[in-house]
C-alpha cells in the first residue's frame, strides 16, 4: 500500500469566510457527485404534546361513516315541531312561527275572536291565522287527540277551534278590519280619473292644438300616433302656433306635459284592477253576512249569549258598510259618465273601449310625450 505524501503548510496565511448558498456558482458540485449543493433546513423545535385530550382524540374512525339512510331520513323530518302528529310539517311550521310573532296569549285572541274585537288581533295576524285553517281530517284529529300527543302549535290550533266556527269568524274580521282602508283607496283612485277628466276638458290650449291637428285629416289622437309622420304634423302644427302667438305660444304647448299630472297617473291605472278591489269588498261583506246566519243558527241560549257581543259588532259594521259601497257605486257611476265623455272626443268611439275604460288618458299620455320631444327639437333649432 503506497504511503501518503506528508501535509506541506501553507505559504501564505488566509482567512475563512462564510458564504450563503446563493453567492456560490451555479457550477459548483460537490466532488464525487453531480447535485448542486442544497441547504440544510434548520430542524423545527421539539415540543412535548399536551397531556389533555382533545375531542378528535376520542372520536372514532368508524363513527365518521353515516349510514346513507339514516342520513336521508334525519334531512327529511321538520325543523320545527318533529313531535307533530296531526298537521301537515309546513302548516305546523307556520303556526310555530305565528306563536313566536303573538304579544297575546292564547285566551287573549280567544277572547277576540269571540268577541269580534280585530283590532286587539290586527291585520297581519288575522291574515297569518286564516291561512292556517285545519283540513276537516285535520280538526278531527286535534279534537280527539289528548293534549299530551300535540304539540305546542296543535294545542294552540284545538284550543281556538273552542270559539264556533272561528276561521269564518277569522275571515269575516280580516273584512272586517281591511273595509276602511279598501274604501278609502277606491276613492282616491276614482278620484284621480275624475280629476285627469277635468284636466283633459279645462285645458284650452290642449284644445285649441288637438283642433289644428284634427284640421290635418286625422280623427283622433290614437290614429295620429300610428302614423308614420306624426312628427312632421306636429312640428307643421306647433310653427302654425308660434306664427299665430309668438313664442308664448311655443311655451304654452312646451308646458302642457307638466301641466297633466292627474292624466299621468290615471294613464297608469288598470280599470280591471279597481273593478276587482270593489268585487273584493262585496265579499269581504258577504262573509260578515254568512257568519252572522251561521252563529244566528245556533240553538240554546247559553251559545247566543257567548257571541252576542260578536253579532252586536258585526251588526253595526254591516250598517256602515251598506251605506259606503253604495256611495262607492254613486262616484263610480260618475267617474265612467266622465271618462266615456272625453273619450268621444279625444280618442273617438267610446263603445269600443268597453274592455279599455281608461284607453283615453294612454293616448293622451303618449301624445304629450311625443309633444314635449318636438317642442324641445323647434326650440334647439
Amino acid at each position: 500500500m503506497p504511503v501518503p505524501p506528508p501535509l506541506v503548510p501553507p505559504s501564505q496565511s488566509f482567512t475563512a469566510q462564510k458564504l450563503s448558498f446563493s453567492e456560490l456558482p451555479q457550477s459548483c458540485c460537490w466532488e464525487g457527485t453531480a447535485e448542486r449543493a442544497k441547504p440544510k433546513m434548520k430542524p423545527l423545535p421539539f415540543r412535548p404534546s399536551s397531556c389533555r385530550k382533545n375531542t378528535w382524540d376520542s372520536t372514532k374512525f368508524n363513527s365518521l361513516n353515516v349510514n346513507p339512510k339514516q342520513r336521508s331520513l334525519s334531512c327529511d323530518l321538520p325543523m320545527l315541531n318533529q313531535e307533530s302528529r296531526v298537521l301537515d310539517p309546513r302548516k305546523s311550521q307556520s303556526v310555530a312561527f305565528l306563536l313566536t310573532r303573538l304579544d297575546l296569549t292564547t285566551n287573549d285572541v280567544l277572547q277576540a275572536l269571540q268577541d269580534g274585537h280585530y283590532e286587539a288581533i290586527g291585520v297581519e295576524i288575522l291574515e297569518s291565522l286564516s291561512r292556517i285553517a285545519p283540513s276537516e281530517e285535520e280538526e278531527r284529529k286535534l279534537k280527539s287527540y289528548s293534549d299530551v300527543k300535540l304539540a305546542s302549535s296543535e294545542k294552540f290550533l284545538k284550543e281556538i277551534l273552542n270559539v264556533p266556527f272561528v276561521f269564518k269568524r277569522v275571515d269575516a274580521l280580516l273584512s272586517v278590519a281591511t273595509f276602511g282602508s279598501k274604501i278609502q283607496n277606491l276613492k282616491q283612485s276614482f278620484g284621480v280619473i275624475q280629476a285627469a277628466c277635468e284636466e283633459l276638458r279645462n285645458t284650452k290650449t290642449l284644445l285649441k292644438l288637438l283642433e289644428a291637428v284634427f284640421e290635418r285629416g286625422t280623427n283622433s289622437l290614437e290614429a295620429l300616433l300610428e302614423l308614420v309622420g306624426r312628427t312632421n304634423i306636429l312640428h307643421s302644427v306647433v310653427h302654425g302656433i308660434i306664427e299665430s302667438e309668438g313664442i308664448r305660444g311655443l311655451q304654452a304647448v312646451g308646458s302642457l306635459s307638466s301641466v297633466f299630472v292627474e292624466v299621468k297617473k290615471a294613464g297608469e291605472m288598470d280599470y280591471g284592477v279597481l273593478r276587482s278591489e270593489v268585487f273584493d269588498i262585496y265579499q269581504g261583506v258577504k262573509k260578515v253576512s254568512e257568519v252572522l246566519l251561521l252563529l244566528n243558527g245556533e240553538n240554546g241560549d247559553g251559545e247566543e249569549q257567548r257571541w252576542w257581543t260578536f253579532r252586536e259588532s258585526m251588526t253595526r259594521f254591516l250598517e256602515t258598510a251598506i251605506e259606503e259601497i253604495k256611495m262607492i257605486e254613486t262616484i263610480e257611476g260618475c267617474v265612467i259618465s266622465a271618462v266615456k265623455e272625453v273619450t268621444e272626443y279625444f280618442h273617438g268611439d267610446s263603445a269600443k273601449e268597453e274592455a279599455q275604460v281608461l284607453r283615453v288618458f294612454v293616448v293622451v299620455r303618449d301624445f304629450l310625450f311625443i309633444l314635449d320631444e318636438v317642442c324641445k327639437e323647434i326650440d334647439a333649432s
